[in-house]
């Protein structure tokens, strides 16, 4: 589908017929645009897949490698078992909290 809508925007491209100068810039847009997008697609971001799949590799599995030939073979020493949170502190009851609201009785709207 790219290459046919390339090959349907290069008579505007090449600016043939009346009037094609003013769609010229836009089909060779058009064409640079479709251009860029197909080899993005099909050629850099395999790439880069491949590229970080190997990354990710390389982390799992030389550096840990690395870091024991480092220490010299010894297994790292065990983490200290994790201590409990800090708790919050207890805060005494509210002794105010909100009012209610005074209802008006009919009383009052009468007098108004």
């Amino acid at each position: 589908t790219t290459v046919a809508m390339i090959f349907g925007m290069l008579p505007l491209a090449l600016a043939i017929g009346e009037g094609a100068e003013q769609r010229a810039p836009m089909a060779r847009a058009v064409i640079g645009g479709l251009i860029t997008s197909t080899l993005l697609t099909l050629l850099v971001v395999p790439v880069m897949y491949t590229i970080l799949e190997d990354a990710v590799a390389f982390v799992r599995n030389e550096v840990p490698a690395r870091v024991r030939a480092l220490v010299g073979g010894r297994p790292a020493s065990p983490l200290p078992p994790p201590s409990a949170p800090p708790r919050a502190p207890v805060l005494p009851p509210r002794t105010t909290g909100p009012q209610p609201i005074p209802r008006l009785s009919m009383d009052a709207m009468d007098k108004r």
